[in-house]
């Protein structure tokens, strides 16, 4: 699963990172916390920038991190999210 941002300013290509998490069991709360300690730690590497200022780089971690959450789509995942953070995964659907 990649966690990433948007560009950043024009022209940037968007930055992202891969969390791998086969090794976790996403079952149990201790797999889900971690995987959701992975997911917060990528989100603000990808979502560093000197240029930017703090609430910017906040704003682009939750994003990043609240995509990446709908995206795995583990309702355990998303309820240790929402109790977290008080926010809900953005869904993820696909198209045909």
């Amino acid at each position: 699963m990649r966690v990433g941002r948007f560009n950043a300013h024009a022209g940037d290509p968007p930055r992202s990172e891969t969390v791998k998490f086969a090794d976790l069991d996403l079952a149990t709360s201790a797999g889900v916390e971690s995987l959701y300690e992975r997911i917060h730690r990528a989100a603000g590497r990808v979502c560093q920038d000197p240029a930017a200022i703090a609430p910017t780089i906040l704003e682009c971690t939750k994003d990043a991190e609240n995509r990446a959450i709908g995206k795995v789509n583990v309702p355990m995942l998303t309820a240790f999210y929402q109790k977290k953070t008080g926010r809900y995964p953005l869904a993820v659907t696909a198209r045909r």
